[in-house]
């Protein structure tokens, strides 16, 4: 995942390998946790590291010229019956609009992988945000979470 994409003057999208990962980690964990605040519970920050570690999980980050990560972008390789997809698993930072142009490079690796396409669960917030970037809306997840039985 040595790939990089200039955005503008100001900012360039990488990947970020298994062994560039504690460097960029501080700041990308705040950015993650933030995010993550908005789920259902299902991951944490650490979960994210160990998954990125073990190389199950994707890492992008979107830098400014001090090498400043504005934005991170987590995602994974979800492999189906009938497709393979990229799953974005976390969006997140202040300037997560910066990904229109980092898009292109993001979405060429997922091709070269061998996936069929690209998925997200994502908040109405989000959703506008993937449908500039040519997302459309297949299909809404709804949940119910149970409450605890007390068996005893």
């Amino acid at each position: 995942m040595s790939i990089e994409v200039e955005l503008g003057q100001s900012c360039s999208v990488r990947g970020v390998t298994r062994d560039m990962l504690d460097d960029v980690w501080p700041q990308v964990a705040p950015l993650i946790e933030r995010a993550l605040r908005h789920s259902r519970g299902e991951l944490t920050a650490d979960d994210v590291r160990h998954d990125l570690l073990e190389q199950y999980m994707q890492l992008w980050v979107a830098a400014d010229e001090r090498k400043k990560v504005e934005a991170c972008l987590v995602t994974q390789l979800v492999i189906y019956p009938k497709r393979k997809m990229l799953r974005i698993v976390v969006l997140a930072g202040k300037k997560s609009h910066r990904w229109g142009c980092g898009w292109e490079m993001i979405s060429t690796w997922a091709r070269l992988a061998g996936c069929d396409g690209v998925e997200a669960h994502a908040r109405p917030g989000i959703a506008r945000l993937y449908k500039k970037l040519g997302f459309r809306n297949y299909y809404s997840v709804v949940g119910l979470d149970f409450q605890p039985l007390n068996v005893h």
